[in-house]
């Protein structure tokens, strides 16, 4: 956690979110670690150019600071997709082409 927390401060983010991650994945109850490993992806985050590295790392903190995202209460039951037949899908586009 020391070690952590140092390269946090040195603005080493990538190398204390290496230590901290195997922290959090050795004791995930451990508010200490989960609110230091949250301050390192927000900050990982801002600095990513990409809209997907950026949302990937402010989610991550998001979810280590809220307890994290709980599928079941988004309201999705699994029944709004269900497969279809490519015919139904796409019913104007040829299967094959003759000739």
């Amino acid at each position: 956690m020391s070690k952590g927390l140092e390269l946090h401060n040195n603005g080493q983010y990538l190398e204390a979110s290496e230590i901290l991650n195997k922290l959090f994945l050795s004791d995930p109850s451990d508010q200490e670690v989960k609110d230091l490993l949250a301050d390192v992806y927000e900050q990982l985050g801002y600095q990513q150019e990409n809209p997907g590295l950026r949302n990937s790392f402010l989610s991550g903190a998001y979810e280590l600071r809220s307890g994290g995202s709980d599928r079941r209460q988004s309201g999705y039951d699994g029944t709004r997709c269900h497969p279809r037949h490519v015919d139904r899908a796409f019913p104007r586009f040829p299967r094959h082409q003759n000739g």
